[in-house]
């Protein structure tokens, strides 16, 4: 990411925005008490990414600004594209104070599944990109590993016990 951001992307931003973009890569395990140590030192940001929780807390310590005039001024692409309702949990005190990372709820449109690359090679796969491959991988994983967590009374093809995380049979492919 780092050498995409440094060559390529940097030297568009370059020529379209005359600005260039600094990364700061902090791991997710570390990511809230690193912002808040860096926020509190007076370390400063353009964008960071913290949840509605935060907002009122990050407000009250002055780690945030209010964004109206700023989005009005800038930000009228992100107003057309998202609905006016997702800003209302980030109003206080007459002003909005953070932009919604997502024109939608995540459930269902920004879902992601992540799966150890060494129990999918373990099933003879080398990456998910369908439904359908991760229904397979779930199926022959789930049958590979007795381990796992049981469903009670499930049984996969093979006669074995099927895993807590796939399920109920019913649900795996035939």
């Amino acid at each position: 990411m780092r050498e995409f951001v440094d060559n390529e992307l940097n030297a568009r931003l370059k020529q379209e925005l005359n600005m260039k973009l600094e990364l700061t890569y902090i791991p997710w395990a570390d990511y809230q008490s690193k912002v808040e140590l860096a926020l509190s030192t007076g370390e400063n940001y353009d964008l960071f990414w913290y949840g509605t929780s935060f907002v009122s807390d990050y407000k009250t310590k002055g780690y945030i600004q209010p964004l109206d005039t700023l989005l009005r001024t800038y930000g009228q692409d992100l107003t057309a594209k998202i609905p006016a309702d997702n800003f209302k949990q980030y109003e206080m005190d007459g002003s909005l104070w953070a932009i919604p990372s997502q024109a939608f709820t995540s459930a269902g449109k920004f879902t992601s599944v992540m799966v150890r690359q060494d129990l999918l090679e373990s099933v003879g796969m080398k990456n998910i990109r369908t439904i359908a491959d991760l229904e397979a991988f779930l199926y022959e994983n789930a049958c590979a590993r007795s381990e796992l967590l049981r469903v009670p009374g499930e049984r996969s093809r093979s006669g074995r016990p099927l895993a807590g995380a796939v399920g109920s049979a019913a649900h795996l492919p035939r």
